[in-house]
């Protein structure tokens, strides 16, 4: 399960475990660099959105929200 940019990164589980809680976030940028976060997924996304996640290969995240 996973998930991907218009850019083409990619945001996926790494299903090593017994648990889902167990389960890393693996980050695959469009730049070839790749790294396991160690919290969840929900966290993850937070951290990405208000910019406190170190980033490494991803490019700064401008979260505008655009009505529908």
């Amino acid at each position: 399960m996973g998930a991907e940019t218009s850019a083409g990164d990619k945001f996926l589980w790494s299903t090593t475990g017994n648990t889902p809680q167990q389960w890393l976030v693996t980050i695959a940028s469009r730049n070839g660099g790749w790294w396991h976060y160690q919290g969840g997924a929900v966290q993850f996304l937070a951290e990405l959105c208000d910019g406190t996640l170190e980033s490494w290969a991803l490019p700064p995240l401008d979260p505008e929200v655009t009505p529908c």
